[in-house]
């Protein structure tokens, strides 16, 4: 898995060690034999997360000093925070600028 992040540049991850549910609803797959250690499925998931991590920071590298266009999100105290259209995070000095509006800048 970690190979295909890295094959196909996966920027975002969002990864959890499956669990069989043994509260409430169940899963088929958590009665299948076989099942791995807890231990197991931690140390492959952090382990895909870290390579996420060596991912994303390169594709931010490689953006540095781009200037993209930026859709200015929520206010966070003086800035905006927005995201470029390859879904890189940024916060931008608030100049009079409003929610929904979109600005050229310098990742």
């Amino acid at each position: 898995m970690a190979d295909a992040v890295q094959k196909y540049k996966i920027t975002k991850l969002h990864a959890f060690p499956f669990s069989p549910h043994q509260k409430g609803e169940t899963v088929p797959a958590g009665k299948l034999d076989g099942q791995l250690d807890i231990s197991i499925k931690k140390q492959r998931m952090d382990q895909l997360m870290h390579v996420g991590e060596m991912v994303r920071n390169f594709f931010l590298q490689c953006n540095r000093g781009v200037v993209r266009p930026v859709l200015l999100e929520k206010k966070i105290g003086n800035d905006r925070q927005g995201r470029t259209s390859n879904y890189i995070e940024l916060l931008v000095p608030d100049n009079g600028y409003r929610r929904g509006q979109v600005v050229d800048w310098t990742v």
